[in-house]
């Protein structure tokens, strides 16, 4: 459970019926969200929508628990989501860390909604549209750092009683001297099956 999920969860009340989304247009944006805040919201009794460019990652996505995966490159994002909820969703996390997917992310919110910035979109300046957060009057939040002691406790605690299912979330397994290969083929864009990375740093 991520500090972006419990800001959504505890602020907004997300609870049985909620719709939260999480988008993760690009690179493995929607690994964050399927580990945390589609597990954590699901856990609530949230109807969970999930959006990416790569099925694998969607197929993951829905292990977890998401109710709806669309993917955006092949499907109108915008009229999937009016027909599971035409208002718009409730939560939407934004996890790809892209500046130019700002905009539309927040085009996905209802009105009253929230904005989660869950992406790292580095040190250059961000831009958006002003107008429509302003005129459907959202909330945006700005996590930073996993949550900490109390959030790394759940999230273990819930490891362990397999209520978390995390390996679903974990595609490759490699030793420490491949790793700069594979931090090269994130940087690069070339993130097609890559999931998730464990690092064996003794072998």
């Amino acid at each position: 459970m991520s500090i972006g999920t419990e800001f959504a969860l505890v602020r907004n009340k997300l609870s049985w019926g909620s719709y939260p989304l999480c988008t993760g247009y690009m690179g493995t944006g929607i690994v964050e969200a399927v580990g945390s805040d589609i597990a954590s919201c699901v856990h609530r009794g949230c109807k969970v929508v999930a959006i990416d460019i790569d099925d694998g990652r969607l197929v993951v996505a829905q292990k977890l628990g998401a109710d709806v995966a669309i993917n955006g490159q092949t499907t109108d994002v915008y009229e999937a989501l009016k027909s599971i909820r035409p208002e718009g969703a409730d939560v939407v996390f934004e996890c790809t860390g892209i500046p130019q997917r700002i905009d539309p992310a927040i085009a996905l919110c209802r009105e009253h909604g929230s904005f989660v910035w869950q992406g790292n979109y580095g040190s250059e300046p961000v831009s958006m549209q002003f107008l429509p957060p302003h005129g459907r009057r959202l909330k945006m939040f700005f996590p930073c750092d996993d949550g900490l002691q109390a959030c790394r406790r759940a999230v273990v605690k819930n490891m362990a009683m397999g209520a978390l299912q995390w390996e679903h979330c974990i595609s490759h397994r490699i030793g420490w001297g491949e790793a700069p290969a594979m931090f090269q083929r994130l940087n690069e864009g070339a993130a097609e099956n890559i999931v998730g990375v464990v690092i064996n740093w003794q072998s």
